[in-house]
């Protein structure tokens, strides 16, 4: 996946979607099968995204992915979106073990670990967030990371929008 982006060759299937229903969609998935942690859904409004839905579900399956590993039993994990200005921001959020400040410039790079004692514990190859950069990068949107260890980790995904788009299902 990201030798295709790098080298050009990843195509983008654009449609419009909602977002409440990607949302809800990803968190019913993780309640399946992962009951130890509580998530929590906010939409504000019907919004939806001119976007490669599949792509933009699997970045923010990455992330949610990585909350649950790195969130203590019994702790919070919430997806949100929101309108802010010209601006559509997503924001996933954690009560897990957050990240090193010396950490954070690097978590977007291949094979990265910030803590490689945690390595066995929690699996994976270390690519996760890079694909979710690379999804991201193909979208022209910009990633915030807000982590303070102990307390937590926020993941603000940025995408510029021309106009506001509501899905309104109540149209007649």
């Amino acid at each position: 996946f990201i030798a295709r982006s790098e080298s050009h060759h990843q195509p983008l299937e654009k449609s419009l979607f909602s977002i409440n229903e990607l949302l809800t969609e990803i968190i019913k998935e993780y309640q399946t099968f992962d009951t130890i942690h509580h998530f929590r859904v906010s939409v504000d409004g019907n919004l939806s995204l001119f976007a490669d839905r599949k792509l933009i579900k699997q970045a923010l399956r990455i992330f949610v992915d990585n909350a649950t590993k790195f969130t203590p039993e019994d702790g919070h994990i919430s997806l949100s979106a929101k309108m802010d200005g010209q601006k559509l921001l997503f924001t996933i959020a954690d009560s897990g073990i957050g990240i090193a400040k010396e950490d954070l410039p690097n978590i977007f790079n291949r094979f990265y670990r910030a803590d490689p004692s945690r390595e066995k514990k929690s699996g994976g190859s270390g690519l996760g967030l890079s694909i979710a950069k690379v999804i991201l990068d193909l979208h022209d949107a910009k990633i915030k990371v807000f982590s303070t260890p102990g307390i937590g980790t926020e993941i603000t995904l940025v995408f510029q929008v021309k106009e506001k788009i509501r899905i309104n299902k109540n149209k007649e």
